[in-house]
């Protein structure tokens, strides 16, 4: 809560509900986020460093040479999902959601051909919207 009275031309109240302030990130926000760092190593899955997750439980596969999908069934809202994967290299990757139940992410070299072994600690952001 502002304590400056107006002093400072602050409008600030407080977020949280409840006695102890016990309010979630969704409901703070007012939508739901999942925000990972990814990695994927030759034909492996990728692999993800959770940093934010109010979405739920995505399970990232390899689907083929460069192409990768994150599902969670019903979870991404068509026209209400902002997917976003971060830090842009020489190499391109794409990325795009895919359905209620999936995102799609596919890399490629520099000769634009799909490739493994791209994608090292890249932000993924994916809020979801009501």
């Amino acid at each position: 809560m502002c304590k400056c009275s107006g002093k400072c031309g602050c409008n600030i109240t407080s977020t949280t509900k409840g006695e102890k302030g016990d309010a979630s990130p969704e409901a703070t926000l007012g939508y739901k986020v999942y925000k990972a760092l990814i990695s994927q190593v030759g034909t492996a899955a990728p692999t993800v460093k959770v940093l934010q997750n109010t979405i739920g439980t995505i399970v990232w596969t390899r689907f083929d040479v460069g192409e990768y999908y994150g599902t969670l069934a019903g979870a991404f809202t068509v026209d209400k999902t902002y997917f976003d994967v971060g830090q842009r290299f020489p190499e391109g990757i794409v990325y795009q959601p895919n359905g209620v139940d999936a995102v799609y992410i596919a890399t490629l070299d520099s000769s634009n051909i799909p490739s493994d072994t791209i994608l090292s600690d890249i932000t993924v952001l994916i809020e979801v919207y009501p």
